[in-house]
């Protein structure tokens, strides 16, 4: 598994082919089109490995219209986090820091600093806002919602989610998808533990942290045998 936890390792023409699939908005049933959403997340999403692995395995699917998005602080509050509150090893943050820009080179949004003095939203939170200004940002996904008061927002007109809300309003969207990737999670974990991971375990780990989309995911598959097989992911 790589320093993401993410699934396999993407060639930089497959990541380009699915940036032009997103960039090209994502159609629902019933034909309506979504265009591409600009998300910024902020570090306390991203320091934990088991939520940030989903929320980017998701983003590289091609079917859901997001780009994520984080600044150079951003970075360095996931460090600060991980070999803080998390307690992993320096060395081992340094590597998810350099994954991450590694394989999302276009997701780090430079120039956010002039946006700054516009931003009335506390230390804590500023930068994450003056990120969604720079980048036009159409979402803020954070635990802390109480450093994005609706009053201090202004000038951005965006919306600031619970990563429980964000992922909840994805898996409704796009419920097939949600769950292919799930399994597909689930499986990548069993080959590299070496012992059988189900798409409930995945949730489980989750539940902590966003306890209502791993309640509702765990209701769609109870019982049910949606996981498709080796032979069906690899191809």
């Amino acid at each position: 598994m790589n320093d993401l936890g993410l699934i396999g390792t993407v060639a930089p023409q497959e990541v380009a082919r699915a940036g032009r699939h997103q960039r090209a908005a994502s159609k629902l049933e019933g034909g309506t089109v979504l265009p591409l959403s600009r998300d910024v997340l902020d570090g306390c999403i991203l320091a934990d490995q088991a939520l940030a692995r989903l929320v980017l395995t998701l983003a590289r699917a091609v079917e859901v219209p997001f780009k994520p998005l984080w600044s150079k602080r951003t970075l360095k509050d996931i460090y600060q986090i991980q070999t803080g509150n998390l307690g992993w090893e320096p060395r081992r943050a340094r590597a998810f820091r350099a994954a991450l820009s590694d394989q999302f080179p276009a997701s780090r949004i430079s120039g956010y600093e002039r946006y700054l003095p516009q931003c009335h939203n506390g230390e804590a939170g500023r930068h994450v806002l003056a990120c969604a200004l720079a980048a036009r940002a159409d979402k803020i996904v954070t635990y802390n919602l109480h450093n994005f008061c609706a009053e201090q927002l202004a000038p951005w007109r965006g919306r600031v989610l619970h990563p429980d809300d964000y992922l909840l309003e994805l898996y409704h969207l796009f419920p097939e998808c949600v769950l292919r990737e799930l399994c597909a999670l689930a499986q990548n974990a069993s080959e590299t533990l070496g012992s059988k991971v189900t798409i409930e375990h995945e949730l489980a780990a989750l539940a902590p942290y966003i306890p209502d989309f791993a309640r509702t995911l765990i209701a769609a598959v109870r019982g049910d045998d949606i996981c498709p097989s080796s032979e069906q992911l690899a191809g």
